[in-house]
């Protein structure tokens, strides 16, 4: 009986973490996005205009990457892809 419940607990545990995890690290990634937008993006231009716009996750990938462009270096492929990802999260409210 004592080995059954140490058992379900542990199944329990693993669904919770299951669950949980992939919530967990999207929050961390759109929380890492939201920083380099805010310090990288906003060198250059005001970022509320950004945040007023709605666009799915491929137009965000466009519209990030043509303006990596145009300050080469300033962000790199890895981040121009949290940015889009930030910038989409906040469409799906």
């Amino acid at each position: 009986m004592r080995y059954e419940k140490i058992i379900l607990s542990s199944i329990s545990m693993y669904v919770f973490l299951l669950i949980t995890a992939p919530i967990v690290l999207q929050a961390e990634d759109a929380l890492e996005g939201k920083v380099i937008f805010e310090s990288k993006c906003g060198q250059c231009h005001d970022i509320s205009r950004s945040l007023s716009k709605t666009k799915n996750l491929e137009e965000w990938k466009v519209t990030v990457q043509r303006m990596a462009k145009k300050k080469q270096g300033l962000i790199n492929k890895a981040e121009e892809a949290k940015i889009a990802e930030y910038l989409n999260s906040l469409n799906k409210k």
